[in-house]
């Protein structure tokens, strides 16, 4: 159904021009803004004055704004429940106070001196520089995990939900995370006071060799006042100095093409600078609401979603579904009883999934179909990332929605933020990733006169990472002398000064549903199954996840019908790998498909040409 949907937009849509004037289509935000603020509704377009952002550390900013707009909601939560700032500042306040107390506790427990603690509070800065790992699980809490790890002077370290016990333990002992801030999943109010949720974390994060752990509190509007009200009774509140823009903030972990993934650390400047940049570029305000559906252990859900809302003072709708639920985001975005939301920011399978939802809409209630679409055309900014989002999907989705203007592409990634974006006004190029974004340079790894490219995108700016984390000589390699970050994206510089993203110039990166992929640290995890002789790891192209992975596999006992024997006697075949796989990796890291072959083809040296690899799999040759 899909395809041919693609296909009919294509055709009706070959007449438009690439860009069109956005047009005033969304009654529902223009009759909430003029109830909600009748001096701002009159023009629903730019139905307030939007200021201009500018400062230079994002820990400060987010303190100072929940302080000024202590009333306004920050977060609303998965279950629904509105959180103001001034709210989610006093828990921020007292789970800082928190980490602070289980940090040096332990601290003194290890000392030995005399057994006898103090009872002093500990030392504001005590855990400055320290590591805090948070569970990256949607909703207020997280959110006050973050602030009050940043009120300690501390660098956050989120942990991916969806990953193995492998995966994070990784994360964990790489980081040399002091302190673990657990955040549970959404667990009724039952299985919230039985604890075994905590239990088990707390094994774990043990096991690994992390002894201090803090529960982050479930946050609602029951909180008392006295955190809100001592803040505002404070000369000097917390924080303002300890977050220079030097300071390190935020550890993203990511893959590369050394295998394991890499810690990418950024100061407290940098998130600053990639925040004023989206800010100013897509026009964010506290009247903002955005429903939040990205995962916040990686840079666009984090930055680009999260912090940019709360560094504007305006509301995150977290929608806590452990995978993307498109009926659910289509039921959120039409609902009228609610105030409406006006950004949307998802990966290209996302809007694909989106699209079947609504072809499927259509069938049951066209009613409901006609809604969602009016509701979808109604958004002020709806914006696609993480990977390329193939023309015809942006097409599909211009026509179903009705909307004059495709949806906003731009590129980043976890060590320099956004660097290129299409404009908000004007005209958005399908295919193309825009230009660059305030502040930033970018050229091409090209010979002189080859400036156009296509060559590797190099950037250099203030949102660029300071460096990976333990990695010295893999920071330094990947800067050129003059300080531009190889971005290992091969791009094309096209008409205007619109940029076109080509691929990767890696193979062993893949990019699969808007997450980055290490082809090599696939390949070592398979390696540990009892039956794999050798793998190779790469990704083909898929209409909806951008691209899949594919493992070309050698198993040690060959069998003709492309099944093998393990250990315990049990049949093993292309099936089996991918459940195994599944099992001892994230999902998305997972390949899609094994390729079960008697021996995978090498060159003279000994070498696998991946690139060769893939062409004889495409073309069904191997």
């Amino acid at each position: 159904m899909l395809p041919g949907l693609i296909a009919t937009s294509c055709r009706r849509l070959a007449s438009r021009t690439r860009g069109g004037a956005a047009r005033c289509t969304r009654p529902n935000l223009a009759r909430w803004v003029a109830s909600s603020h009748p001096q701002t509704g009159a023009d629903c377009r730019h139905r307030h004055h939007r200021p201009h952002y500018s400062f230079d550390s994002i820990g400060t900013r987010l303190v100072d704004i929940a302080t000024d707009r202590a009333d306004d909601v920050a977060v609303v939560s998965p279950r629904g429940t509105r959180v103001t700032y001034g709210t989610l500042l006093a828990h921020a306040d007292a789970l800082a106070d928190s980490m602070r107390a289980t940090f040096a506790r332990i601290a003194d427990e290890g000392d030995g001196d005399d057994g006898v603690m103090t009872h002093e509070p500990p030392p504001e800065d005590v855990l400055k520089g320290e590591r805090v790992a948070i569970s990256a699980v949607p909703g207020p809490e997280y959110a006050a995990a973050m602030q009050a790890t940043w009120m300690c002077g501390a660098i956050a370290v989120p942990i991916a939900r969806g990953h193995t016990k492998a995966e994070m333990a990784h994360v964990l002992r790489d980081s040399g995370a002091a302190l673990f801030a657990h955040v549970p999943e959404h667990l009724t109010d039952e299985e919230h006071a039985d604890g075994r949720d905590a239990m088990d974390a707390f094994e774990f994060v043990e096991s690994v060799g992390i002894q201090r752990m803090v529960t982050v509190p479930r946050v609602d509007e029951r909180t008392s006042m006295d955190g809100i009200m001592r803040r505002k009774k404070t000369a000097n509140p917390m924080g303002r100095e300890r977050n220079a823009s030097s300071d390190g903030a935020l550890i993203i972990y990511t893959s590369g093409t050394t295998g394991a993934p890499k810690g990418v650390l950024h100061t407290h400047g940098s998130l600053a600078a990639q925040c004023t940049a989206l800010m100013n570029a897509w026009e964010w305000s506290r009247y903002d609401r955005m429903y939040h559906v990205l995962p916040l252990h990686h840079i666009h859900g984090i930055v680009n979603g999260w912090m940019c809302a709360a560094a504007a003072g305006a509301t995150v709708e977290f929608a806590g579904d452990a995978s993307f639920a498109p009926r659910a985001a289509w039921s959120r975005l039409r609902d009228v009883d609610l105030p409406p939301v006006t950004i949307f920011m998802g990966v290209p399978t996302m809007y694909v999934m989106m699209l079947r939802a609504h072809e499927g809409a259509k069938r049951r209630n066209r009613g409901e179909a006609a809604a969602s679409a009016a509701a979808a055309r109604s958004l002020r900014l709806t914006v696609s990332g993480s990977a390329a989002c193939p023309e015809p999907v942006a097409r599909a989705w211009m026509e179903t929605t009705g909307s004059d203007v495709i949806f906003l592409e731009r590129y980043g990634m976890t060590e320099i933020g956004m660097a290129l974006s299409n404009p908000l006004h004007g005209e958005r190029r399908a295919g193309t990733v825009g230009k660059p974004l305030p502040g930033v340079e970018v050229r091409l790894d090209v010979n002189p006169g080859e400036e156009e490219g296509p060559g590797e995108l190099l950037v250099r700016g203030p949102t660029v990472f300071k460096e990976y984390w333990n990695a010295p000589s893999v920071t330094s390699s990947s800067f050129t002398p003059d300080g531009f970050f190889r971005t290992g994206d091969t791009a094309v510089r096209e008409e205007g000064g619109y940029w076109r993203i080509l691929g990767r110039t890696s193979v062993d990166i893949i990019k699969t549903g808007g997450f980055k992929v290490s082809a090599l640290e696939t390949e070592a995890v398979l390696l540990t199954h009892p039956r794999i002789a050798e793998c190779a790891v790469f990704g083909v192209p898929d209409d909806a996840y951008g691209e899949v992975s594919v493992a070309v596999t050698a198993l040690k006992e060959e069998d003709v019908e492309g099944t093998a024997v393990d250990v315990e006697g049990t049949a093993v075949d292309a099936s089996e790998l991918a459940r195994w796989a599944r099992m001892n990796m994230a999902e998305y890291k997972a390949p899609r498909t094994f390729h079960l072959i008697d021996e995978i083809p090498r060159n003279a040296m000994g070498k696998v040409n991946k690139k060769e690899l893939r062409r004889l799999y495409l073309d069904g040759s191997l």
